[in-house]
């Protein structure tokens, strides 16, 4: 084989090994409910929650510039 062809098999079998993996984790976070709780953190959510509640102007316009920014990715 030549150098080009492994690399392009080593490639593959990397991509494969990280769906994989990717695949593991998410079926774990499914099956295991300990698993939800280190990835939602209460304390975090509510620190989020606060400070959005904080700054409405700023939320509004970013979300809005979000839409547009979405709106231009779905029409190319």
């Amino acid at each position: 084989m030549s150098s080009v062809t492994d690399n392009r098999h080593n490639e593959t079998g990397v991509r494969a090994a990280t769906r994989a993996a990717l695949d593991v984790m998410l079926a774990d976070a499914a099956i295991t409910p300990s698993v939800s709780g280190r990835l939602f953190q209460p304390r975090a959510g509510a620190r989020l929650a606060a400070a959005l509640v904080g700054r409405p102007h700023r939320v509004a316009r970013r979300g809005g510039e979000l839409g547009v920014e979405l709106a231009r990715v779905l029409t190319g």
